[in-house]
């Protein structure tokens, strides 16, 4: 019986871990993918193996797309407190958010990479 029990607590500790590891997994997805696409690939195991070979994309008539490059930001960074870092590209993502909201444009996916439609 103590055996059972054993088995049965590390059991759970194992899917309490797989579960943490799932959550990290779908953040990440979502950092990098739109919402839509992110869920359409959840719901097909087989598309997320090594080997697939479908598309799965969205298709829009009109996209403008805004890259953006901060000039020598690399250098820059080496000599900044990591929080003030953040807070610096907080207000720069931002500053970009206000702009597209005023030209009623739609961000395509939270992340920090932005783009907007």
């Amino acid at each position: 019986m103590l055996e059972v029990r054993l088995l049965h607590l590390e059991t759970k500790k194992l899917y309490d871990r797989v579960v943490a590891e799932q959550k990290v997994s779908e953040r990440l997805l979502l950092n990098v993918l739109p919402y839509a696409i992110a869920e359409r690939l959840k719901g097909r195991p087989e598309v997320m193996a090594d080997s697939f070979t479908e598309v799965i994309a969205d298709s829009f008539a009109d996209v403008t797309v805004l890259f953006a490059d901060i000039v020598e930001f690399t250098q820059f960074s080496v000599g900044v407190n990591p929080e003030k870092l953040v807070v610096l590209l907080n207000e720069i993502f931002t500053a970009f958010d206000s702009i597209a909201i005023a030209a009623a444009l739609r961000r395509s996916r939270p992340s920090a990479m932005r783009t907007w439609r």
